[in-house]
C-alpha cells in the first residue's frame, strides 16, 4: 500500500509544529520520536513531555489543568 505524497507532507508539517522528529524508512514506515503534548482548549501547547521511561505527574498535571478550567 501506498501512502499518497500530499498526507506525507501534512505529516511533516504537524511534525514540525509539535517538535517531533520523525525519519522515513520505507514507503509506509516512519521512525519517530516519543513525545506527548498537552494543549489547551485554544491549541496552545502548555506542556510536553519527551520519552518513555520518565515520570508522568507533570504532563498528567497540566491535563488535570486544562479539564478542570
Amino acid at each position: 500500500m501506498e501512502i499518497p505524497k500530499r498526507n506525507f507532507r501534512r505529516q511533516r508539517e504537524i511534525t514540525a509544529v509539535l517538535a517531533v522528529s520523525n525519519k522515513q524508512i520505507s514507503p509506509i514506515d516512519l521512525s519517530h520520536s516519543n513525545i506527548i503534548s498537552a494543549f489547551d482548549e485554544d491549541g496552545v501547547m502548555v506542556h510536553q513531555q519527551e520519552g518513555l521511561d520518565v515520570d508522568n505527574e507533570e504532563i498528567v498535571a497540566a491535563i488535570n489543568l486544562e479539564v478542570s478550567n
